[in-house]
C-alpha cells in the first residue's frame, strides 16, 4: 500500500508539470525573431506557421554577399536566387513541409532592403496540415520500426532504402501532365513531389522518393542531402547524397525501382546505390548540392560490392546479406535450378550461394507444351522474418533456414499455371505477411494477394519505470537526446512523437493505472 501511495504521488506530481508544458504556447509567427535564428531556421519556422508574409531583410542587410549580390539588376538576381535557389534547396531538405510549394513571390525596397519580403503558396489549411502531419510522423516513425535491430548505419541505409522502393508506386500520370504542359506548370497533385506522397500516398515522383528516403534516413541519425540535376536529355531529376562510414554517396531510390510503374510488385536493383560521382555522372548530369565547404563523392568503397548483382531485395538475417540471382544462360531449361539465394559475410567477405531453386514464366499458355517460350527474367522475391527466408516461385511460396538448410512450402495461391498462365510475379513481406502478385505477363497491372504466416513475433519488454518517464520529460524540454530505440520505445500513443503525453503513459503504467 505505502508503494502504491509513493508512486501515485509522483504520477501527480509530474502530471502538474506535464499540464504546465502542455499549456505552453507554441512561438506565434509573429514573435520569430531573425536575430536569434539562422535563415534556414527562420524560413522553416515561418512555413510551419502558415507565415503569409515572411520578412527577411534582416538577413540581407546583415550579409555582405547578399547585399553585394542584392545591388545587381535592382535586386532581381539575389531576389531569384532567394526564391528559385536557396528557399526551395531549404524546402527539400526539410521533408516535413509538404505544406508548401517551392514557389515563391517577393518584394523588396531597393537599394537598402529595408524590407525584403517572401511570399510562399500553401497547398492546405493548416488544420490540414496539423492532421497529415501527426499521419505523417506516425508513418515514418512506423518505418522506423524496420531498423530497430540494425546493427549500424549501413544496414539502416539498406532497409530503409529498400521500405522506399518498394513501397512508393511512380506517378506516372504526374509526368504525363508535364509533358503536355511544361515543367513550370503546378501539378494536379503537389503532394506527389513531397514526402508525404511516398510514405502515406504510395504515389511520389522523383523528389517525393528522395525526400522520403531522406527523412527516414535522418530519423536514424544518418545525414543526407537532396541532389537535383537533369537524366534523358535534360530532364529535371532529383535524388539523394548520403553521408557514410566517412565518405559521400550517391543514390537514387527513383531509378533503383526498374519499374516504377507500380506493374513489377517487389522489384528492386541496387544499379544506383552507393555510387560515387564518375559512376553516377554516366546517367545524371548537371547535378548540384551543397559542395561549398569542399565535400566530395569520390569514394569507390562500393564500387563492386556484394548487391551490384542482386536480383532482389537485399536482406539481412544475423551475420549475413540474402539476395536472389538468376542464372538462365542461353536457353531456360526445365529441370534446371537456375534461381539462386546468395549470401554475403561482411565480416568474413565470403559470398556463396546457400540454395538454388527452379523456377520458370512462361509465356503464351505454353507451359504443357514442348516447344515452349518463357519469359527471360526471374521474379522471385526475398525476405527475411523471424530467422528465416521467404522467397516465391512461379506458384508457390516457401521458406528456407539458412541454418539447418531447411525448405518447406508456406503458401500455394489456387489456379496458377495451366492454361490460364496466371503466374506469381514478385512478392514483398512486412513482418508476418506476405504480400504477392499474380498475373499472366511481367508487363500486365498487378493483381494483389496477402497471406500471413503463422509464426509468433518477438516479445518486447512493457517494463518502466519513473525514470523512463523523466527522461521522456527531459527530452520534451530540450534538456536530453534519444536513440532510435527509445523513441520507438517511448511512443507509447503512436502517433510518431515523443511528447509529456507519452510521459504520462508511462507514470501511469508505473501506478498500475495501466496494463
Amino acid at each position: 500500500m505505502k508503494t502504491i501511495k509513493k508512486t501515485t504521488s509522483i504520477l501527480l506530481t509530474f502530471a502538474v508539470i506535464i499540464s504546465v508544458m502542455i499549456i505552453t504556447p507554441i512561438t506565434a509567427a509573429a514573435s520569430l525573431n531573425p536575430e536569434r535564428m539562422t535563415f534556414e531556421e527562420y524560413i522553416v519556422a515561418s512555413l510551419e506557421s502558415f507565415t503569409e508574409r515572411i520578412e527577411i531583410g534582416y538577413y540581407i542587410r546583415n550579409n555582405s554577399e547578399w547585399l553585394n549580390r542584392g545591388q545587381a539588376e535592382g535586386g532581381h538576381e539575389l531576389a531569384n536566387w532567394l526564391i528559385s535557389g536557396l528557399i526551395p534547396y531549404i524546402i527539400d531538405n526539410n521533408p516535413q513541409l509538404f505544406n508548401v510549394r517551392t514557389a515563391f513571390s517577393a518584394n523588396w525596397v531597393f537599394p537598402d532592403f529595408s524590407t525584403f519580403t517572401i511570399s510562399p503558396e500553401y497547398i492546405m489549411t493548416p488544420a490540414q496540415y496539423a492532421a497529415d502531419l501527426k499521419t505523417f510522423n506516425v508513418a515514418a516513425m512506423q518505418v522506423l520500426n524496420l531498423v530497430r535491430d540494425a546493427r549500424n548505419d549501413f544496414e539502416k541505409a539498406l532497409i530503409l532504402h529498400n521500405y522506399v522502393v518498394l513501397n512508393t508506386t511512380y506517378d506516372n500520370d504526374l509526368l504525363s501532365f508535364y509533358e503536355i504542359n511544361g515543367f513550370q506548370a503546378r501539378p494536379p497533385r503537389p503532394l506527389s513531389h513531397t514526402a508525404y506522397g511516398s510514405l502515406i500516398n504510395k504515389l511520389a515522383v522523383c523528389d517525393g522518393y528522395a525526400k522520403a528516403y531522406m527523412h527516414l534516413l535522418k530519423l536514424a541519425g544518418i545525414e543526407s542531402r537532396i541532389a537535383s540535376g537533369n537524366v534523358d536529355g535534360g530532364i529535371s531529376h532529383a535524388w539523394i547524397i548520403i553521408y557514410l562510414d566517412g565518405s559521400w554517396y550517391h543514390i537514387d531510390p527513383t531509378w533503383n525501382d526498374p519499374d516504377p510503374t507500380g506493374n513489377s510488385h517487389g522489384s528492386i536493383i541496387y544499379d544506383y546505390y552507393l555510387v560515387n560521382g564518375n559512376e553516377i555522372g554516366k546517367t545524371h548530369f548537371n547535378w548540384e548540392w551543397a559542395t561549398a565547404d569542399g565535400r566530395t563523392t569520390n569514394s569507390t568503397t562500393f564500387s563492386n560490392a556484394f548487391f551490384r548483382s542482386a536480383k532482389s531485395a537485399v536482406v539481412i538475417l544475423d551475420d549475413y546479406f540474402y539476395w536472389l540471382e538468376y542464372d538462365y544462360g542461353d536457353k531456360i531449361e526445365r529441370g534446371v535450378d537456375n534461381n539462386l539465394i546468395k549470401s554475403y559475410n561482411m565480416s568474413t567477405g565470403r559470398t556463396e550461394t546457400v540454395h538454388s531453386f527452379e523456377a520458370i514464366w512462361y509465356a503464351g499458355g505454353t507451359e504443357n507444351n514442348n516447344p515452349y517460350t518463357a519469359w527471360p527474367v526471374s521474379r522471385s522475391g526475398l525476405a527475411a522474418y523471424n530467422g528465416l527466408l521467404y522467397f516465391s516461385t512461379a506458384k508457390e511460396i516457401l521458406s528456407f533456414d539458412p541454418v539447418t538448410g531447411a525448405v518447406e512450402t508456406v503458401h500455394v495461391p489456387a489456379n496458377l499455371g495451366g492454361t490460364g498462365n496466371r503466374f506469381i510475379f514478385g512478392m514483398t513481406m512486412h513482418e508476418e505477411k506476405i504480400t504477392y502478385s499474380v498475373k499472366t505477363e511481367p508487363n500486365a497491372s498487378d493483381n494483389l494477394f496477402t497471406v500471413s504466416v503463422a509464426l509468433a513475433d518477438s516479445p518486447q519488454s512493457n517494463t518502466f519505470t519513473t525514470a523512463d518517464a523523466l527522461v521522456v520529460l527531459r527530452y520534451g524540454a530540450g534538456l536530453n537526446t534519444l536513440t532510435v530505440e527509445q523513441r520507438l520505445r517511448y511512443d507509447l500513443n503512436g502517433d510518431g512523437a515523443v511528447t509529456t503525453a507519452d510521459a504520462l503513459i508511462i507514470l501511469r503504467i508505473v501506478a498500475g493505472v495501466l496494463n
